[in-house]
């Protein structure tokens, strides 16, 4: 006997997204719920949303822009970006995602000096953090004047001054995605998308520590591909 859609809906919006991959196996019927809109609606009413991270690359032999999404195992730290099951056009319309991460528009970006630059900016909850090509992570907010330096840090690779460097706020969260070149023989031919999520923590009125939780490679790509950006959003 058969469980009506509704009810199937309902439990599966109760379940981790961190368990879709495995549950989309099952059979047709989950594999078409789990990517559904009416499960990710079920999800908002129920108050079990959670944060998800999305980048779009270009690769050189493709026309198309490719989506991923950071798969997180459940039971381990490993992390790995999956492939975005494509949907039909109707459903991907129809999606609901909440993008909390965005350019800063609205402060003025840091002075770039004769050895740096800015790379990459992005939104907090209640603060802006930019990269420098010098490695340094800045942040600022509307009772701030200028940008500080975030403190901490400890244990977060040293990036390469030509890396491709994407920052994304995630529930508060700061998370940065970069690349590096993968040793070959007959040289350099691919590239490793890192990422590291790091924790930021206020001390007082003019210090931000960040903490880094864990980072890890998560995806191998041609050496001429563009990161065109990542983004977070609830589903």
């Amino acid at each position: 006997m058969q469980l009506p859609d509704d009810l199937v809906l309902s439990s599966l919006a109760r379940v981790s997204r961190l368990h879709y991959p495995i549950l989309s196996l099952v059979s047709k019927t989950f594999r078409s719920l789990t990517s559904s809109p009416e499960l990710y609606q079920n999800r908002y009413l129920l108050s079990r949303t959670e944060n998800c991270l999305y980048v779009c690359l270009q690769f050189p032999t493709e026309p198309n822009l490719r989506w991923f999404t950071l798969c997180r195992k459940p039971d381990k730290i490993t992390n790995q970006i999956c492939k975005k099951r494509k949907k039909k056009k109707k459903e991907t319309s129809s999606g609901n995602l909440l993008v909390i991460s965005s350019t800063p528009s609205a402060m003025p970006l840091p002075h770039p000096t004769s050895s740096s630059s800015t790379v990459e900016c992005t939104r907090g909850e209640k603060r802006f953090y930019c990269y420098l090509s010098t490695g340094e992570f800045l942040w600022s907010n509307s009772e701030t004047d200028g940008w500080e330096k975030v403190d901490g840090l400890e244990g977060l690779p040293k990036f390469s001054r030509y890396s491709n460097v994407k920052l994304v706020n995630c529930g508060g969260k700061l998370v940065v995605f970069w690349d590096k070149y993968v040793p070959a023989p007959g040289g350099y031919k691919e590239k490793m998308i890192w990422c590291a999520d790091i924790s930021l923590e206020m001390r007082g009125s003019e210090e931000v520590w960040g903490k880094v939780e864990w980072f890890d490679a998560v995806l191998k790509v041609p050496k001429s591909y563009k990161f065109v950006y990542a983004k977070a959003a609830t589903l």
